[in-house]
């Protein structure tokens, strides 16, 4: 009934609704907590803050899992640091949603975190980290995605491929292709087609013109 009323009470606006989530947020059920965590995020106030920052170090998983995701996007003092230590938490789930709140952060300890989870264990987290560093430049960043493009995980692949699609230099892309072509060769050719659609979807439209013969004879190595 309380997780109902938590998650009723996310469609609603106001002070009175705020206070109450807040108190749901200390409830002794844990389902209560998550639901309230989950209620919290976007709205105002040092209070929801404090809360939201007291629920990321909570004893249960899915608790600390919703209160990253309700972090993502706020400023407040303690909010950073806090979203740097859930990345290190025991459970993939809870590293994942810390990887997404951080694609919104611009600190080079945001940057530096990311590239770490680049290479977690988990592919879940390894995909939300590609995301997140498709909104950052720079070398290291570039490469950490160059190879993620050849992850074991399918889903990691595409998410590396989307976000070097964003960037509009020619030689990345003849990059990505070149390790998707050694890569792939014993893939199903359904595969090797959709990444080379992916490429040629987000990042063909922003080359020059003179470079596109080469892509294109580049992306038919691929997809044979």
């Amino acid at each position: 009934m309380r997780e109902a009323t938590a998650v009723a009470l996310a469609k609603i606006e106001g002070a009175e609704t705020t206070a109450t989530l807040l108190a749901l947020a200390t409830d002794t059920s844990s389902v209560v907590r998550r639901a309230a965590a989950w209620a919290l995020a976007g709205r105002e106030g040092t209070g929801v803050t404090a809360t939201l920052l007291t629920l990321a170090g909570d004893g249960i998983v899915e608790v600390r899992e919703a209160a990253a995701r309700a972090l993502g996007g706020r400023e407040e003092t303690g909010v950073g640091t806090a979203l740097l230590t859930l990345t290190t938490d025991r459970d993939a789930d809870v590293r994942e949603a810390a990887a997404t709140a951080l694609a919104r952060r611009e600190e080079p300890e945001a940057t530096a975190t990311l590239l770490t989870l680049a290479t977690d264990k988990s592919k879940i987290v390894r995909q939300a980290a590609a995301e997140a560093l498709g909104r950052r430049d720079g070398a290291d960043v570039t490469a950490a995605l160059l190879l993620l493009v050849t992850d074991r995980n399918l889903s990691v692949r595409e998410a590396a491929a989307r976000a070097l699609a964003k960037r509009s230099d020619p030689a990345i892309l003849e990059s990505i292709c070149a390790r998707r072509a050694a890569y792939v060769r014993p893939s199903p050719r359904r595969e090797r087609s959709h990444l080379a659609d992916e490429i040629a979807g987000n990042v063909f439209v922003l080359l020059p013109a003179a470079s596109k013969p080469r892509i294109l004879r580049r992306l038919d190595q691929v997809i044979r």
